[in-house]
Formats: structure tokens, C-alpha cells, sequence
């Protein structure tokens, strides 16, 4: 499964592009039920469900799947006539000399298989083969998605305890890693040492999904532009932003988030420092708790 998995940030826009969003939102469920039963050895089920994911967006890449699947679960005829469509639906595919191989000697082992009329073994039995093929790009379906959130903010610099109101856009590259632009506003509710401070701030970064069932853990990094207003001055912040969270799903297009976000930077009082004069800067950093919602698009 590793070969599998690695390959999933590779997207294959001009063929999802062309399907319907519930389409390609179905085959994503697929490619997705597959990988988990091929991860469990259940490479039959498995090469069902991306043959079931390619009638959906007929990307040639599902079709390597299921035939490598299929493959590994010693349905030697299935495997072939599946890389056989996968040499027909991509034949600029930069692996085909090494998949008509393959082919060739899928058929060399069922010619000798059926000449000496043995059964066939289980169907789930560990491929024949120690050497693994190199896989051609697989397919990582965009997705979009949204979440609208809130949390404290607590600075240990500059003596700021705000609350952040957050709306974000995710674009899926694949079921396990997305890009992130995030816009936030912190209303003018809690003081610090200079008074009441209120601002926005722009925020722009990654995300990787790291799947243990209902609950998934998330690694979130990016960058943050932030401008805050008070009585006494104004405060500029340039921050990187990281850290953990975890995705409870309800059901594939809603859930509930918790992030644990640090950012360390430079705080610059008066937007004027940047230009060359007046003002001062200090390094911050702050650490916030956003609990968010999460939509499907």
C-alpha cells in the first residue's frame, strides 16, 4: 500500500475537470475505499472499488490500481485484461514499454498455471513477484471545502489576549493534503497594555490529513499578515503558523475541527516601520485554540 499511498498529491485535472462534481466527489469515496481495503490485504474487494471509481471519472490511473490489485490477489486473468484497458485508455503513459512487461508475463505464469492444472491459490495470497513495480502517477481528486470557526488568542508579547473569527477554503489536492487561504478578524472585545485592539488578518497555508478512522489528526503550516488598531498605536504582525488538530467527521461533507495553531514572528508597531522610519519591533509569539466547522463543497 505504500506505493499506492505515496503517489496521491499527483492530480489529474483535465479528467476531473470534465465530470460532474458528484462524480468526482463518488469516485474520491472509491479511490479512497480501495486504498483502505488494499492497506488490509482485501486486494479483490479493493480492485472492485477503483473499477467502480473509474466508471465514475475514467482516469487511467484507476484502472493501474485495479489491475494491480487484482494482481496481487492472484486473479491473474482479471489483472491483465485491467492493464491491458489501463495501455488502452493511456497510451502516452510513461510506463508502457514496462506494463506490456508486465503484461507478457502475467501471461507466461497463467499459460504455466493452466498447463499444469493447478488450483489457484487464495485468492488473497501474497504476490509471486518480490520485486515491486514502479506505479505511474495515481489519481488525487480536488476536492473543496470550507470552515468557519472561532477561538482565544494569547500573545506573550505585547500583552494581547484577543478572540479570532475565522473563515477559511481548503482545495483538496487529495484525500490527504490540501492548500489553505484563511481570512480572520479579531473584534475589539479584550484589552491589553495599550487598550482595546481590533484587526484582520490574512493567512495562507497547508495541510496533511493523517487518517485513523472517525477521528482524523491534521498538521497545519503556513504564513500570517496581520494588522491590529488601538487608542495608542498601530501593530503589524509576520508570522509563520503551525501546529496539530483533529477532524471529527459526521458524515463525508460536515465535521467539527480543533486546531492548536503557534506562530512566531515579528511584531512592528506602526504600519510606518516598514517603510524605513519611526516605530519599533519586537518578536512575538502567540498561541491560539480555534474550534471550527467544517463543510464539504
Amino acid at each position: 500500500m505504500r506505493i499506492l499511498f505515496a503517489a496521491l498529491l499527483v492530480l489529474a485535472p483535465a479528467v476531473a475537470s470534465a465530470q460532474s462534481r458528484a462524480d468526482r466527489r463518488a469516485a474520491q469515496r472509491l479511490f479512497q475505499a480501495g486504498q483502505d481495503l488494499y492497506g488490509r490485504a482485501e486486494y479483490l474487494d479493493a480492485a472492485a472499488s477503483f473499477q467502480a471509481a473509474y466508471e465514475k471519472v475514467p482516469d487511467a490511473s484507476f484502472l493501474f490500481n485495479a489491475a494491480r490489485a487484482y494482481e496481487r490477489g492472484n486473479d491473474l486473468e482479471k489483472a491483465i485484461a485491467s492493464y491491458e484497458a489501463y495501455l488502452s485508455a493511456a497510451p502516452d503513459a510513461p510506463d508502457v514499454v514496462e506494463v506490456e512487461s508486465k503484461v507478457a508475463t502475467l501471461r507466461q505464469r497463467q499459460q504455466a498455471r493452466d498447463r499444469t492444472e493447478q488450483p489457484a491459490p487464495e485468492p488473497q495470497a501474497a504476490p509471486a513477484e518480490t520485486t515491486p513495480d514502479a506505479a505511474p502517477p495515481k489519481p488525487g481528486l480536488p476536492t473543496h471545502s470550507v470552515a468557519v470557526g472561532a477561538g482565544p488568542v494569547f500573545f506573550f508579547s505585547g500583552g494581547m489576549d484577543m478572540a479570532r473569527l475565522a473563515g477559511e477554503y481548503r482545495y483538496g489536492l487529495s484525500p490527504d493534503f490540501a492548500l489553505a487561504a484563511q481570512v480572520s478578524y479579531v473584534p475589539a472585545l479584550v484589552s491589553g497594555q495599550s487598550g482595546q485592539r481590533s484587526g484582520w488578518g490574512l493567512h495562507a497555508g497547508a495541510m496533511l490529513r493523517l487518517p485513523f478512522g472517525t477521528i482524523d489528526g491534521l498538521v497545519r503550516a503556513g504564513v500570517a499578515f496581520e494588522s491590529y488598531s488601538s487608542r495608542a498605536a498601530d501593530q503589524l504582525l509576520l508570522a509563520l503558523r503551525i501546529g496539530p488538530g483533529a477532524l471529527y467527521r459526521f458524515t463525508d461533507g460536515f465535521g467539527v475541527e480543533i486546531d492548536v495553531l503557534a506562530s512566531p514572528g515579528m511584531l512592528f508597531t506602526d504600519s510606518s516601520t516598514l517603510g524605513g522610519e519611526g516605530g519599533d519591533s519586537e518578536t512575538a509569539f502567540a498561541l491560539e485554540a480555534v474550534a471550527s466547522v467544517v463543510f464539504g463543497l
